[in-house]
């Protein structure tokens, strides 16, 4: 048994490094630019922690376009289905900026509930506005470089893609100090520093699948007929949609978390979008785990072997389980480090490490939800996922936040968060090591 893990183990770690690694740049960069911002005071702070529910919806759009992207260029691998790959593609983009533009167009429509439910002071509100609606609409081009990027690790270009999403981040970053602090823009630095990365790396990542032969690029002008549009949109509903789901699920939770912070102040509202942003990044290996798993099973239900399938899942969760029991504790005694290494206000600094102290010895439960969550998803069973997320926010948001209100004291709301996260683990443990009904279906889930 042992021996068999460690094989297990070894084959999730082979998929889990390079994932993660593609994913940590991502997060790496809104870590560095909050530092970078954290610099200029907690007025633009606080603006990057109200964009924060925002940007998860973002978010939501860029991983559901990006799922079926990577589908479509494992499919789309012979010569003569180049044509067909070619107009999916510039279909996939088309819907995607169309979608885009309809979340710009429904921020418009909802920005005064928004400016009420965060209860932001009226000195800002405009600020915000301008700046939540320059980002959306920067999301354009974000989206695009996401899929773009995607075609190379679908086409087994997995280095050539990692060495563009490095070359992003160091443009982004470098842009958001120079425009941002040198320059004193503030947040709007980040807008034009990220929409200007994302537009150069698109245009060289066009460059490059041309070179290599991935997408002919001569006749990209040509908008295809409606047979793919079609197409795309049923490949979106079933690949994409779960993932969107998931993450619309994160983008309610941080609205309503963000209204029961409000209460308590701008100051822990901005600490908050610190430490959360700190999560992000530490969470980064659950969701690489858990990738991994979904893939290693999926191949394993497709030759038959499910008995196998069981023994990979048991494995990536004890690897997570492990690999958090080592992690959690590190971050609860360096947490203001951490922080620091962000921002020097000490309000802010003082605030993000109060939320750390109550739920970073919590995230031993978190880690392994995480990678049993993204196995439900890429194995067929993303309503129970959805379930298992709206169950934990609801009981995070009524029981925490009702307990925090009638206290006065935000604590109690962390307190309840990291209770969440702890008794998770034991759903885990059940539904992967003791739920027979469950582990004997793992095979009849293929999607």
């Amino acid at each position: 048994m042992r021996i068999n893990n460690i094989f297990f183990i070894n084959n999730i770690l082979e998929l889990a490094v390079p994932i993660g690694i593609s994913s940590m740049l991502g997060v790496l960069a809104i870590l560095i630019n909050t530092a970078i911002l954290g610099k200029t005071g907690q007025y633009n702070l606080y603006l990057l922690a109200l964009f924060l529910p925002v940007n998860y919806f973002q978010i939501a759009i860029f991983e559901a376009f990006r799922a079926p992207a990577l589908a479509l260029s494992s499919l789309h691998r012979q010569s003569q289905d180049q044509e067909i790959f070619k107009n999916k593609i510039i279909s996939l983009l088309i819907i995607a900026s169309i979608c885009i533009l309809a979340g710009a167009l429904l921020f418009e429509f909802t920005q005064n509930s928004l400016v009420k439910i965060f209860n932001i002071p009226s000195i800002m509100t405009q600020e915000f506005i301008i700046f939540t609606r320059d980002m959306l609409l920067t999301g354009i081009f974000i989206c695009a470089n996401y899929i773009l990027n995607s075609l190379l690790y679908g086409r087994g270009r997995p280095r050539v893609a990692m060495y563009l999403s490095i070359a992003t981040v160091v443009i982004n970053c470098g842009l958001t100090y120079l425009l941002g602090v040198y320059y004193k823009l503030g947040v709007h630095g980040l807008v034009y520093a990220t929409g200007f990365s994302n537009i150069v790396m698109t245009g060289i990542t066009i460059f490059i699948l041309n070179k290599l032969n991935i997408v002919n690029l001569k006749s990209w002008y040509k908008l295809p007929r409606s047979k793919y549009y079609l197409a795309v949109i049923i490949i979106i509903t079933k690949i994409g949609s779960p993932v969107w789901f998931s993450y619309l699920v994160l983008f309610a939770g941080l609205v309503l978390f963000n209204k029961i912070l409000s209460y308590f102040g701008t100051s822990i509202v901005a600490g908050f979008g610190v430490a959360y942003r700190i999560q992000t990044l530490v969470v980064l290996p659950a969701i690489s785990i858990g990738m991994a798993v979904a893939i290693l099973i999926n191949r394993f239900i497709s030759t038959g072997a499910a008995v196998q399938a069981q023994k990979v899942l048991r494995a990536g969760i004890i690897l997570s389980a492990a690999f958090y029991f080592f992690v959690s504790p590190l971050l609860y005694f360096f947490r203001i480090n951490i922080i620091e290494f962000i921002t020097q206000d000490y309000v802010t600094v003082s605030a993000a490490g109060s939320y750390l102290k109550y739920v970073a010895l919590s995230y031993i439960g978190l880690g392994p939800l995480l990678v049993f969550l993204i196995i439900l998803d890429q194995t067929g069973s993303g309503v129970k996922s959805l379930g298992y997320s709206i169950a934990s926010f609801a009981t995070e948001f009524i029981v925490g936040g009702s307990w925090a209100l009638h206290k006065n004291n935000i604590h109690f709301f962390y307190v309840v968060i990291a209770a969440v996260n702890l008794s998770s683990l034991l759903l885990v443990i059940f539904e992967c090591f003791f739920n027979k009904k469950y582990l004997n279906n793992l095979s009849k889930v293929m999607p």
